[in-house]
C-alpha cells in the first residue's frame, strides 16, 4: 500500500460564539473529523494544497455541543479543500 503524508495547517481559527472553555473541545473534534474524512475519502487534490487561504464560515447552532460544532466545521473545511 502506498501511504502518503498529508498535512493541513489551520493558521487562524475564530470561534466567535464559543465559550473559551469549549474551544479545546471544538478543536479536538475538528481534528478528529478531518482525520476521519481523509482516511475514508482520501486527501483533497494537489490544487487545494496550493490554493493558500481557504476561508470557511459556518454558523453555530443554539445549544449545539462543542464536539458537534467541531465536526461540522471539519466537514465544511474538507468540502472547501475539494474545490
Amino acid at each position: 500500500m502506498n501511504m502518503r503524508r498529508t498535512e493541513l495547517e489551520i493558521g487562524h481559527l475564530v470561534l466567535e460564539s464559543v465559550r473559551p472553555a469549549d474551544a479545546r473541545v471544538v478543536g479536538e473534534a475538528l481534528e478528529r473529523e478531518l482525520t476521519r474524512l481523509v482516511r475514508e475519502r482520501g486527501a483533497p487534490g494537489a490544487g487545494a494544497a496550493a490554493a493558500g487561504d481557504v476561508p470557511v464560515s459556518i454558523d453555530a447552532r443554539a445549544g449545539e455541543p462543542p464536539a458537534a460544532l467541531g465536526a461540522r466545521l471539519a466537514n465544511a473545511i474538507y468540502g472547501r479543500l475539494g474545490r
